[in-house]
């Protein structure tokens, strides 16, 4: 079944009422980080990813930063994480 776009916007609305409060569980600052947070985040919990994303981003700051890292460097930092190498291949390819 499709919604409407007004149907649509109603169950949305009435979600955020159902929850006001709701707050994403990943860590982040800024758009980057959230794309870099929800790409790890496949197969991995979001608990963590929270623990890796840090050094990450202190050695990745920027897209021009990540892309600009050897693929090993990038899975360096993400390590513990499932699917680690496939990540940094990803990761490096979407920064760039």
């Amino acid at each position: 079944m499709v919604l409407s776009k007004k149907r649509a916007r109603h169950v949305i609305e009435e979600i955020i009422a159902l929850f006001p409060d709701a707050k994403p569980s990943l860590d982040f600052r800024n758009h980057f980080e959230l794309l870099v947070a929800v790409m790890l985040s496949a197969q991995t919990t979001d608990a963590a990813v929270n623990k890796a994303t840090p050094a990450l981003f202190a050695a990745f700051p920027t897209p021009q930063a990540m892309a600009a890292a050897s693929e090993a460097d990038i899975a360096k930092h993400i390590s513990k994480l499932g699917l680690y190498r496939n990540k940094a291949k990803f990761l490096k390819k979407c920064a760039q």
